[in-house]
């Protein structure tokens, strides 16, 4: 019981820290498409 506990928290920080990288790149290339090539930091 404890181990699938702490399976479920491994997974969920594993995905949490997927999708903040997902949005990392997201907002890295969402300036550069919109401004033609001008990075917004």
């Amino acid at each position: 019981m404890c181990e699938a506990k702490e399976a479920r928290i491994r997974r969920s920080r594993l995905w949490r820290t997927a999708a903040l990288k997902n949005a990392a790149l997201n907002a890295s290339y969402a300036p550069r498409r919109l401004h033609g090539g001008q990075r917004q930091v």
